[in-house]
């Protein structure tokens, strides 16, 4: 009686019994489907190229993605505080703050925070060494979408 009564007051569904002499007893419990708002991932591209941010918002946004941009290092650390992104992606090579001083300042404060960086300088040894040193994930610009973006985004939101 119990149970009947949480199924049915609480959850909404329904609870039903079969019994047969020496061969046992079924319950059956049918519970409605909710449908709840599916969370979307927020990734925050922070690239000083507005043409590429604008291209990588539309598509990702196209996905399913939540997504804002920065065209500098200094206007993603503040978005990040509004945000809140499951991931960002900087490009390594910016005025002034380049990707690698914005990881580490966006670190500081969340050592979690997923990050994927981008260049389209990725033949400069320095860059390639300590990708490969602290085994960051990284993708060379111009990006192949589905391939390099959304590859590089989903592996980062799993580990």
């Amino acid at each position: 009686m119990i149970v009947k009564d949480i199924i049915e007051s609480e959850y909404g569904g329904k609870i039903t019994v079969e019994s047969t002499l020496n061969v046992g007893t079924t319950f059956k419990v049918a519970l409605p489907i909710v449908v709840t708002e599916r969370y979307s991932p927020k990734i925050l591209i922070v690239d000083d190229e507005p043409m590429l941010c604008q291209s990588y918002q539309r598509y990702l946004s196209r996905t399913g993605y939540e997504v804002e941009t920065a065209i500098n290092a200094k206007d993603g650390l503040k978005l990040i505080r509004s945000f809140k992104p499951d991931v960002i992606i900087p490009d390594i090579q910016m005025p002034k703050m380049d990707g690698f001083q914005f990881a580490e300042a966006v670190w500081k404060n969340k050592p979690q925070q997923k990050i994927i960086f981008s260049s389209g300088f990725a033949y400069v040894d320095d860059i390639n060494i300590r990708l490969e040193k602290e085994n960051l994930i990284f993708f060379r610009k111009p990006a192949r979408l589905v391939e390099d973006l959304l590859h590089s985004i989903k592996k980062a939101l799993k580990e």
